[in-house]
């Protein structure tokens, strides 16, 4: 059984993390011992979307890699008093910017301490995001220049982001 811990506490974020199988499995000690120093173990990061939570794309994640170990925040903004975003917006489609900024950096410090806090390396991560989440976590990848492993992006609303992802997908084919 995998043990899923729900915290809030120092990382400031109702989240869950799943460990690495590598770290949980019959593989030896020593390989073990190198990929948790190391870190090198893979990580998605799972970003919902408007109305969902944290456990949302744990299925998904587990069909792309049963091994990764998963982090998964749930977003802190409440539409309507209910329903969880990761940011405001002022109507359908219209991004509360301010709002967008304060949680970008946000959400970037929450990985960062994230990645402290579990002992996993940011720069193998795959932030997988649908709708509201996949919008901020453009945000995320452009200003903080994270650069992750890779990046699905579900219900990307372009609009905002058009000028992000093809600098984005500039650097990710040219570095």
């Amino acid at each position: 059984m995998i043990k899923m811990d729900k915290k809030k506490t120092e990382l400031d974020f109702i989240h869950r993390f799943i460990p690495s199988k590598l770290e949980e499995s019959g593989a030896s000690t020593a390989t073990r011992r190198r990929n948790t120093e190391v870190r090198m173990f893979t990580t998605f990061l799972l970003l919902h979307g408007t109305g969902g939570d944290e456990q949302d794309l744990i299925p998904l994640a587990y069909e792309l890699d049963k091994r990764a170990a998963i982090l998964s925040p749930r977003g802190k903004v409440l539409e309507n008093g209910v329903t969880p975003r990761f940011f405001r917006r002022l109507a359908e489609g219209v991004f509360d910017l301010e709002d967008l900024k304060f949680r970008t950096n946000e959400l970037a410090d929450f990985v960062i301490d994230a990645s402290k806090t579990y002992n996993f390396d940011s720069q193998h991560i795959i932030a997988v995001g649908y709708s509201n989440g996949a919008n901020i976590y453009c945000f995320v990848q452009k200003f903080f220049l994270l650069l992750f492993c890779f990046v699905l992006w579900f219900h990307l609303f372009q609009r905002h982001c058009q000028i992000l992802l093809s600098d984005f997908v500039y650097r990710l084919f040219v570095t």
